[in-house]
C-alpha cells in the first residue's frame, strides 16, 4: 500500500539585519580577578539584558542589537559558574565583585559603536 502525499505549510517572519547594530570596547580593572569578567548590557526600556564574557586582553562585543538606550554592568565571576553570585549569610561567603556603569549609550540602526572603555571599580 502506498502512502498518500502530504503538504506542509510553514509560515515565518525574518528580521531585517539592517535595523541592528553592534557595540564593543575594552574593560580595564586595576585589581585582580580570580575568574573571567562578564559585561551585562541592559536595555533602558523593558527588562532585556544580554551578557558577554570578556575575552583575554579585555575586549568585549555585542552584535545584532536592536535600536535603544543601554547601560552597562560588570562582574568578576570568581566561582566560574557564568552568573553573578550574591554570596551567603550562612556559611558566610562574599558576593562577587560587581559594578554598575552610570553612563548610558544610544544604539542606532546600522551604527557600529566601538572603543568603549569600561573601568571596573
Amino acid at each position: 500500500m502506498l502512502a498518500k502525499d502530504s503538504l506542509i505549510n510553514l509560515n515565518f517572519l525574518t528580521q531585517d539585519q539592517r535595523k541592528y547594530s553592534q557595540i564593543g570596547g575594552t574593560l580595564a580593572d586595576s585589581s585582580l580577578c580570580d575568574g573571567p569578567y562578564y559585561v551585562i548590557l541592559k536595555a533602558k526600556s523593558g527588562n532585556k539584558a544580554i551578557t558577554a564574557k570578556v575575552a583575554d586582553g579585555g575586549s568585549w562585543e555585542f552584535k545584532a542589537l536592536p535600536v535603544g538606550i543601554y547601560s552597562f554592568e560588570i562582574f568578576c565571576d570568581s566561582d566560574g559558574n557564568g552568573i553573578y553570585s550574591f554570596g551567603n549569610a550562612s556559611p558566610f561567603e562574599f558576593g562577587e565583585r560587581f559594578s554598575a556603569i552610570e553612563q548610558e549609550i544610544e544604539v542606532k540602526a546600522r551604527w557600529e559603536v566601538e572603543n568603549i572603555k569600561l573601568i571596573f571599580k
